[in-house]
């Protein structure tokens, strides 16, 4: 399982991990975040708004008007200020698999396959995404 080793000060110097999920969930929505430029911002938003749809860096950047290497740049930059070291598309995988949690919730029965298709991502790449994020499976948290 990845995790981000982050000083709690609670705890006196002891580090405490966290998932990428968890780290990523404490500041979303990203197009709230402040101190961003309307570009960036906009470029949040649209794929907060698009996540479900097999959107690619590619669209975010032309959607905003920019070139996918230049909004790449400036969102790891902006974001590393934050102290979010994440770039566009794990943002996007993230809303993907937030959603998908959602949807398991929902219903603990529905087939992975059903699930992967309404949230944009092929079935064969949710189980890696998913267990990017969570450190589980599709099939053990659905459990």
């Amino acid at each position: 399982m990845k995790t981000l080793r982050l000083k709690n000060s609670k705890t006196h110097g002891q580090v405490k991990k966290k998932t990428l999920f968890s780290i990523i969930e404490e500041n979303q929505p990203f197009s709230k975040l402040r101190g961003l430029p309307r570009k960036v911002r906009l470029a949040f938003l649209f794929m907060e708004e698009n996540f479900y749809k097999k959107v690619g860096l590619k669209d975010v950047a032309e959607e905003v008007g920019l070139k996918p290497n230049s909004l790449c740049k400036m969102v790891e930059v902006l974001l590393k200020k934050k102290k979010i070291h994440i770039t566009c598309m794990q943002y996007i995988d993230f809303l993907r698999v937030k959603k998908a949690m959602e949807i398991f919730g929902e219903d603990s029965k529905i087939k992975c396959k059903t699930v992967a298709e309404k949230i944009g991502i092929g079935e064969r790449n949710q189980r890696k995404v998913f267990h990017k994020f969570t450190g589980k499976s599709p099939m053990e948290f659905r459990r």
